[in-house]
């Protein structure tokens, strides 16, 4: 037990699994408070049988059971201080991962609803009075597109912790949805361009 709790856990970027992971993990103290009474036994008689002994160093019996004891509670108290670590860890991924998939998932909506505005935009009118109001819309939509910047640099920072913080296998799935969100800030930016050529 000891030597799988200090192998560091490979913790996914999905926050369901970091659940059942956590569960595991409690599991692991479910199994302790089971051993506890088995534990607390095998200590109570090694302390009697160093006590039989009467704690002589000549006693080469006495000393090994101590020795064995000790090494008992050595064991018992680093599991109980190894599952606290790792449910702190997975705790601390998890509200990472629920931040990132939270803010990257409004992100993706915020910027698809962005490109379907720039689609819908009228053409140019022909009167300069529409093509005045038709560019006061653009820029009051370029105001708010440039205000997006500020969360994409926020989801990016948050992704970027989540790839450094998850195990192997879940990195690249991050990696690949926070390129995936440079891929539709700069269409977004293309395409608002492009619009915005046409209403000069």
């Amino acid at each position: 037990m000891v030597e799988l709790l200090r192998q560091p856990p490979s913790i996914s970027a999905e926050v369901e699994k970091i659940k059942e992971q956590i569960s595991d993990n409690k599991n692991v103290s479910v199994d302790m408070e089971n051993l506890q009474p088995l534990y607390e036994t095998l200590k109570q008689r090694g302390e009697e049988m160093i006590a039989r002994s009467g704690g002589t160093d000549k006693d080469v019996s006495a000393k090994a059971v101590q020795c064995k004891v000790e090494r008992m509670v050595f064991f018992w108290e680093n599991i109980h201080m190894l599952v606290e670590v790792r449910e702190a860890k997975l705790l601390d991924v998890m509200d990472l991962a629920e931040k990132f998939w939270c803010d990257h998932m409004l992100l993706v909506i915020t910027t698809k609803d962005a490109q379907a505005f720039i689609r819908d935009l009228e053409d140019p009118g022909i009167d300069s009075l529409v093509i005045k109001q038709q560019q006061e819309a653009a820029e009051s939509k370029r105001e708010e597109i440039d205000g997006l910047q500020e969360e994409l640099d926020i989801v990016i920072n948050l992704g970027s912790e989540l790839i450094a913080a998850c195990g192997e296998p879940d990195k690249p799935m991050v990696k690949k949805c926070v390129d995936e969100l440079h891929s539709a800030w700069d269409s977004l930016n293309k395409a608002w361009k492009d619009r915005v050529d046409k209403l000069e």
